[in-house]
């Protein structure tokens, strides 16, 4: 095809597929050493002419080893990135993946943190959204922070955290 730089095909009968496969140590070839916490290790990068400059980036697949991350022997803990500049170019927006599956849109992630969904900016939901159902020993047994809603099934009552209490929701 026109303007085609890297054509990859494959066949599979069920087996594995063909893809890229991405090897990163640091050191150099004759001395490989263990990747390390925040390490990039590898990236899709799109750039295009604005009209000014021949390579303004437009949007980022980034893999890297995760924050605070502990590599040892088979595991090293990854993050993936998908971004991309709005309007005006400035300023990253995007979605992050690390490996506990835990999602953040329009943010930062921040490593072993107990939310698994983290969203920066407004949240349209179609249908409905469910929100935590909890007994009051398992809403007691939370390190609660202000603004934090749940249902308590003990009460049959939607309750929301102050600063310092639960109250009802009613």
């Amino acid at each position: 095809a026109v303007g085609k730089i890297i054509d990859v095909e494959g066949l599979t009968t069920g087996g594995a597929a063909t893809g890229i496969d991405f090897t990163v140590s640091r050191g150099d070839l004759g001395a490989k050493s263990t990747v390390q916490a925040e390490d990039e290790l590898a990236g899709i990068k799109v750039s295009a002419h604005d009209g000014t400059n021949e390579n303004t980036v437009s949007s980022v697949l980034q893999f890297a080893v995760e924050d605070g991350a502990t590599v040892s022997n088979g595991a090293v803990p990854g993050k993936v990135f998908v971004m991309s500049t709005p309007d005006g170019g400035t300023s990253w927006k995007g979605i992050s993946v690390d490996s506990g599956g835990r999602l953040c849109v329009g943010g930062t992630l921040v490593a072993n943190s107990d939310t698994n969904l983290d969203v920066t900016g407004n949240a349209q939901v179609s249908g409905y959204m469910k929100i935590g159902n909890l007994t009051t020993v398992e809403r007691d047994a939370l390190t609660p922070t202000a603004g934090m809603i749940i249902y308590n099934t003990t009460d049959s009552k939607f309750q929301g955290r102050t600063g310092a209490a639960w109250v009802d929701l009613h």
